[in-house]
């Protein structure tokens, strides 16, 4: 089934980290409890990866102002949050240190190929 996933934003409480499901063959949306999800945030960008098996979040604002680096990935199938550990690139000029982007807000991103693109 395809399904519409939101995650965080922000309300007048300031920025979330709830995760909702739209249902659009039903037009019905649904709370998910996923266990260990981001810190609250907004202006960050979600996007499927595994053909629709999990969903990637990375950026935004969080509640201290801060622009978080972490990729979090959820598991559709088991509501349940991790988070993504950068390893070292092959193209890395050192071998020790993983290179990890700047956290940004508003930007794009998209999965292909398996792979996680950030523009902006």
């Amino acid at each position: 089934e395809p399904y519409i996933y939101l995650f965080g934003g922000v309300g007048q409480e300031g920025p979330l980290n709830d995760l909702f499901r739209f249902d659009p063959s039903v037009n019905t949306w649904s709370r998910l409890n996923a266990s260990e999800p981001p810190s609250p945030r907004f202006g960050h960008s979600l996007a499927a990866a595994d053909g629709g098996g999990s969903m990637l979040v990375f950026g935004g604002i969080d509640i201290d102002g801060q622009l978080p680096a972490s990729v979090h990935r959820l598991d559709v199938a088991s509501d349940s949050w991790e988070i993504l550990v950068p390893t070292v690139s092959p193209y890395a000029t050192s071998n020790s240190t993983p290179f990890v982007p700047r956290g940004r807000r508003w930007h794009g991103m998209d999965v292909l190929d398996g792979y996680l693109y950030v523009f902006g």
